[in-house]
């Protein structure tokens, strides 16, 4: 009887001891499992709580602050490493985090000191060697940049995110040559525009490339043709500089001269751009001045505002003004496919300004625009604009373009 009763115990006992870990691993499973299924703020609260009954835990507060980093909120998840390397200053991970973090935030010698702590801990960690990487092309130093993430494939030649970096580098970097086409279907009795473009973009060294551009234009029965040159200038990694012109020639449709410059500046996830244009026509002379800002919401996603206004003055009339918004968003569901959307108030497609644009144009354009990545130096882009003009008048545009680089 007393054995019957012993062994019994022990049965029952078995499987809660063996039940126990399972119980207590399923919460940080299920946080694990959010948090890759793209579900951030369920897996945050999760990743909380299970730091809230043990402070101890690092890789809960090591998923916590991944999770603050992915959903865009970047100074949390700076605080958030600070607080294990208080506990633990050689943690890679979080050193390594933190460095990201620091990075997009634009804290770049903060970044710099965490990551050469990083590289002295785990010399050898690609990781490590693909953040210094990310680092360097952040602050300007792109030959120092490709070294890194060389020497990360070297070790670990399956590390996607080296290798999309440093391809992504190489694309920045690259000489390119880009050729489109796009056409205009009008529900008014109106000849179906289309046009050619062609340009060739040259690297002169790390912070100076020239450009070419031609153009073709059929619309109103008339076809034009014009041709410029410009130029782009990056003073540090904040600041680019463009300017350039083109000429038209007699052209009637498309501007006789038209020069362009601009500014931008990034600063963290922003980036401010202050842009002017000067389009002289046959019967009048457009003055474009605008602004607009850039965002990076998360690793995959941008959205961007742009303010314009257009100030035509004409040979035998009176001046018009007009405003012109822009609002767009933008990501990625795979590395290699960008997928957009677009609307515009006002003038739209200002690189080929025509003249039944100019004046009172209140009109609203509705865009999608995709681009594919078919190789690591040749790409593909897809636009559609709906425009919705004064007077009923309705037009609908597909745009081709195609890059190489090399």
């Amino acid at each position: 009887m007393v054995l019957w009763m012993v062994m019994s115990a022990a049965l029952m006992a078995g499987p809660q001891t063996a039940a126990a870990p399972q119980a207590a691993g399923e919460p940080r499973a299920q946080a694990e499992q959010l948090a890759r299924s793209g579900e951030y703020r369920a897996a945050l609260e999760r990743f909380q709580a299970l730091a809230a009954a043990n402070p101890d835990d690092l890789d809960a507060r090591l998923w916590i602050a991944r999770l603050h980093g992915w959903m865009g909120d970047d100074q949390r998840a700076v605080d958030v490493y600070l607080s294990i390397l208080t506990a633990n200053p050689a943690h890679v991970e979080a050193l390594v985090g933190a460095g990201d973090a620091l990075i997009r935030l634009g804290r770049g010698k903060e970044a710099a000191a965490l990551l050469s702590r990083a590289e002295t801990a785990a010399p050898d960690s690609a990781a490590v060697l693909t953040a210094q990487g990310r680092l360097h092309a952040a602050a300007g130093h792109p030959d120092l940049a490709v070294a890194y993430y060389e020497r990360a494939l070297t070790i670990d030649p399956a590390a996607a995110a080296a290798r999309e970096e440093l391809q992504a580098l190489q694309r920045e970097r690259a000489h390119r040559v880009e050729l489109g086409y796009f056409f205009e279907h009008f529900n008014a009795d109106t000849t179906d525009p289309q046009a050619g473009f062609g340009s060739v973009n040259i690297r002169v060294n790390e912070q100076f490339r020239l450009s070419g551009t031609v153009q073709h234009e059929r619309k109103f029965s008339q076809s034009e043709t014009r041709g410029g040159a410009g130029m782009e200038w990056r003073s540090g990694p904040s600041i680019r500089v463009r300017a350039g012109v083109l000429f038209g020639g007699d052209a009637q449709v498309l501007p006789k001269s038209d020069g362009y410059g601009g500014i931008d500046y990034q600063r963290g996830r922003a980036t401010w751009s202050f842009d002017l244009r000067f389009a002289e026509f046959q019967d009048a002379n457009v003055q474009i001045g605008g602004a607009g800002l850039a965002l990076v919401l998360t690793r995959q996603t941008h959205a961007w505002v742009k303010y314009y206004r257009f100030a035509t003055d004409y040979e035998a009339d009176s001046s018009d003004v007009v405003q012109s918004w822009v609002l767009g968003v933008s990501g990625r569901p795979d590395p290699r496919w960008l997928l957009g959307v677009e609307y515009t108030h006002g003038p739209d497609h200002l690189e080929m300004l025509t003249v039944d644009e100019l004046g009172p144009f209140d009109a609203n354009t509705y865009s999608i625009f995709t681009d594919f990545l078919l190789t690591p130096m040749f790409s593909t882009d897809l636009r559609y604009d709906y425009q919705d003009r004064p007077e009923g008048a309705r037009m609908h545009r597909a745009t081709l373009r195609l890059v190489h680089r090399f």
